[in-house]
């Protein structure tokens, strides 16, 4: 193969100077690109397809380190931002309807010590927080 600059001696006359090739060595490189292609490839099905925390799951349960029931809440699907937004509407939903009932228990409650109090005293109010002034009325 042909060599660019080349001669016996370098400067001064000491060392020969490494001469530069001609042409680049094509095959190093494509077989170096190939190899990185490879790697990168072979990183990228294992991240994509091994299930990492199943075997993880699998080696605690398998030491004795957790029990069946908790492997199994540890594998159980994750849900989904939709699922838990109506979660918490449906709970919503059900503490408003736990407010209203007892509300009316206690509305239920003051009547019958209204009734039970008749003439020995009269039952206070229950005590309100004004939102603007921050006192305390019935007080």
């Amino acid at each position: 193969m042909p060599r660019l600059g080349d001669s016996n001696e370098g400067p001064g006359g000491r060392q020969p100077m490494p001469a530069a090739a001609a042409y680049p060595n094509l095959q190093r490189r494509s077989a170096m690109n190939l190899l990185y292609i490879l790697v990168f490839t072979l990183v990228l099905r294992n991240i994509f397809f091994n299930d990492y925390n199943r075997e993880s799951v699998g080696f605690l349960r398998s030491t004795g380190k957790i029990s069946d029931e908790e492997a199994k809440l540890m594998l159980a699907p994750k849900k989904t931002a939709t699922e838990m937004r109506k979660e918490r509407m449906n709970e919503y939903e059900k503490m408003k309807a736990d407010v209203a009932q007892l509300k009316m228990d206690v509305a239920h409650l003051h009547e019958l010590l209204a009734d039970a109090n008749i003439g020995n005293h009269v039952v206070d109010e229950p005590h309100h927080v004004d939102a603007q002034n921050s006192e305390v009325e019935g007080s």
